[in-house]
């Protein structure tokens, strides 16, 4: 087999490529039609990074794995968006495969390489299935069934499930924002999903970037239809009313909303023996951590 192969989609959706010291050419296919040529099939190991331009790209070349077994142990690696720190780069094939190729130490750091499997698998059918469709659909809806994050929901008593299936197709996967040392560190998928004091200040001149992403992870949990606040599981509703109803009440229910989510999240993508999430840390009753230990056991049995 040959070398490393660095795969891209470009906005008009055709694949770029790069291998054996040839930083980057367009090969004028689909990524459909990508998967059927030579370069593909013969290298040893592909890399792409996990955006949703490539999302189709990532599907075709995982399906085709999975049904020819000459490919099975071939691995398909991802890597982080943040390998290109800005929108512009991302969208350029020819520096993306030449950072894939030759990362700066920034983007070394930065790329977070791992496997792709079936949860990636997951992830990117998702994101595929609601991309450019103003409604969530039933088929979406399907699909995200089998998403790390849709057991968890059940722990809440009422959730906006579509705008959680947005935020998840957001975000894609965890692992692109967290620190490896310290995985409990949260505060860069925090930034990235717009949940800063200025998207919750009542003035609007005060918004600051992202304030359609804060508004995502707002909607996911504050729902019309208010839960029994004084039940354990409500407990983002309790932060709310700690702080008055108020603004940074809201941005602190909604941080601990997407915490309680992504810490799970992390949990299922990386097969931890030790958990991530420690009930007796994140909550702050008794009755909290006995209602989630209660969830658990009903959910493992």
């Amino acid at each position: 087999m040959n070398g490393d192969l660095r795969v891209h989609t470009a906005p008009d959706g055709v694949v770029w490529c790069g291998q054996n010291g040839i930083s980057a050419r367009c090969t004028g296919f689909s990524p459909e039609e990508f998967i059927t040529q030579s370069v593909f099939k013969t290298a040893s190991v592909i890399r792409a990074l996990g955006t949703p331009d490539n999302s189709r790209l990532l599907l075709e070349m995982y399906e085709r794995h999975r049904k020819a077994p000459a490919l099975a142990r071939r691995q398909i690696l991802i890597a982080s968006p943040n390998l290109c720190p800005i929108r512009s780069l991302v969208q350029d094939p020819e520096e993306v495969l030449r950072r894939i190729w030759q990362p700066d130490v920034t983007a070394r750091l930065a790329a977070n390489w791992h496997s792709m499997g079936p949860v990636n698998f997951n992830a990117h059918m998702l994101e595929l299935s609601v991309r450019g469709n103003k409604e969530i659909t039933e088929k979406s809806r399907t699909i995200f069934r089998y998403h790390p994050v849709f057991s968890v929901l059940s722990f809440f008593e009422k959730v906006d499930v579509d705008f959680v299936i947005r935020l998840v197709c957001l975000i894609i996967d965890p692992r692109w924002f967290t620190n490896t040392e310290r995985p409990n560190r949260l505060s860069k998928v925090m930034r990235f999903s717009g949940l800063t004091p200025a998207n919750f200040s009542e003035s609007a001149d005060s918004w600051g970037r992202y304030r359609d992403r804060a508004l995502l992870v707002r909607g996911s949990w504050c729902v019309d239809d208010i839960p029994d606040i004084d039940a354990p599981r409500s407990f983002v509703w309790r932060i709310l009313e700690h702080h008055g109803g108020s603004s940074t009440g809201m941005l602190k229910a909604s941080q601990s909303f997407l915490r309680f989510l992504v810490l799970h999240w992390l949990q299922e993508l990386r097969g931890s023996k030790r958990p991530l999430f420690d009930p007796v840390l994140f909550f702050k009753t008794e009755a909290e951590v006995a209602a989630y230990n209660e969830h658990v056991s009903r959910a493992r049995s």
